[in-house]
């Protein structure tokens, strides 16, 4: 945990080109580019598992060292704000694809874990998330994680109708 620790502020979350949460969020863009390359699994892996360690970095650098993340309670917030920052376009089949390429001893790995980070985020911005207090406050700079949540739902939904049909 952040053993009493703050997290960082909004102030230290604010958009921009001097947020040091960019840099995740730019590797994390790579994990789906890998996939769509035709790359193998294990180097979209390795881009998630770097994403979360700038992730942390960056979470560390941001709070003046007070900060370290190291649960999945301090982890998946953040992980949400990356998740929207990035140009991901389909995280939970990047999800998907990932988990079903992990040996079994991966899935009880940091691998693993990392893969549960990536589907939980995109599953609670799909599935949970409301923004219509955000889009009506903010609606000209929430139009993008707006569309986004849309688009993740569609795919939660369409995931969850792949499974359902592979299962009858």
């Amino acid at each position: 945990g952040t053993g009493g620790s703050e997290l960082p502020s909004r102030d230290d979350l604010a958009l921009g080109p001097a947020n040091p949460y960019e840099r995740a969020a730019a590797e994390l863009v790579q994990v789906e580019a890998a996939l769509q390359r035709g790359a193998a699994p294990h180097v979209a892996l390795e881009a998630l598992l770097n994403a979360q360690v700038e992730m942390k970095a960056c979470a560390f650098e941001a709070s003046n060292g007070q900060a370290e993340l190291d649960s999945m309670d301090d982890l998946l917030p953040l992980f949400v704000f990356l998740l929207l920052r990035s140009n991901l376009r389909a995280p939970l089949a990047c999800a998907g694809l990932l988990q079903d390429a992990l040996t079994a001893d991966q899935r009880l790995d940091r691998e693993g874990r990392a893969v549960i980070l990536l589907d939980a985020a995109a599953r609670y911005v799909a599935e949970e998330w409301d923004v219509s207090s955000v889009v009506n406050s903010r609606s000209q700079h929430c139009q993008q994680p707006l569309e986004d949540q849309q688009q993740y739902k569609q795919q939660a939904q369409q995931q969850q109708q792949q499974q359902q049909d592979d299962s009858q």
